[in-house]
């Protein structure tokens, strides 16, 4: 299968419903994507979306990224909901990775009683690192590397490869200007960054924000990391 896969979060600004996120990045030839659901209203009207479109199978694999924006897994009851709507979508489509922001977690005994398939992702803020690996060091998560907070100014791209490399699951590529930003690495000129990662045979999932309607700068990213990752 190809290592390199599609985000839906790359069609943020495409103002599209999530059937056509997973048309085009089909037509593109892509065998792997990754849902990204940022918030629980995504997650409601994903699982509307299930119960009217047949889509399983139409890729050979599929992760979830879960909700990002204004939530705290823990033991609420609103956490609590929005877990059984994931572990829904996770039943439905076959999906082995969920992938969650380390900053998100509050309590993780309730996500590990939940028996989803835990991937941890870095976030961009310096102080995280101690969040991140005592979530490593105490539950067997795998991990999911985000390329673009990784290399920002507190060095935790190297951190990472040297003491958890062995839990990488998948990599997320995106570039960033001044710290800022989600943007495809051939527009930022950081696609230099994947020279430390070549030897990682996990997906590499593209994430950046790509201009609406323009699958052709989706085709060239993929089409230049791959040569990078390669060497062809």
């Amino acid at each position: 299968m190809d290592q390199i896969a599609i985000s839906t979060a790359a069609f943020c600004l495409w103002d599209i419903p999530p059937e056509e996120k997973l048309l085009i990045g089909r037509n593109l030839g892509f065998e792997h994507v990754e849902i990204a659901l940022s918030t629980e209203a995504m997650v409601r009207k994903f699982l509307d979306f299930l119960n009217t479109c047949e889509f399983a199978g139409s890729y050979k694999q599929i992760a979830l990224h879960a909700p990002w924006h204004g939530i705290a897994y823990g033991k609420s009851a609103r956490s609590e909901k929005l877990v059984v709507q994931l572990t829904e979508i996770v039943d439905r489509l076959g999906i082995q990775s969920v992938v969650f922001h380390c900053d998100c977690i509050q309590n993780p005994k309730s996500l590990v009683a939940s028996g989803l398939p835990i991937v941890l992702e870095n976030t961009a803020v310096p102080e995280s690192w101690e969040r991140f690996s005592n979530f490593l060091n105490n539950y067997p998560w795998r991990v999911s590397l985000n390329l673009n907070k990784a290399t920002r100014d507190h060095g935790h791209l190297e951190r990472i490869l040297e003491t958890w490399r062995h839990r990488i699951e998948r990599v997320h590529l995106s570039g960033h200007v001044d710290g800022r930003g989600r943007m495809p690495l051939k527009t930022t000129c950081q696609l230099n960054c994947l020279e430390k990662i070549k030897g990682l045979k996990v997906p590499m999932v593209l994430e950046g924000l790509f201009p609406p309607g323009n699958t052709l700068s989706i085709a060239e990213e993929r089409h230049l990391v791959k040569m990078i990752l390669t060497d062809n």
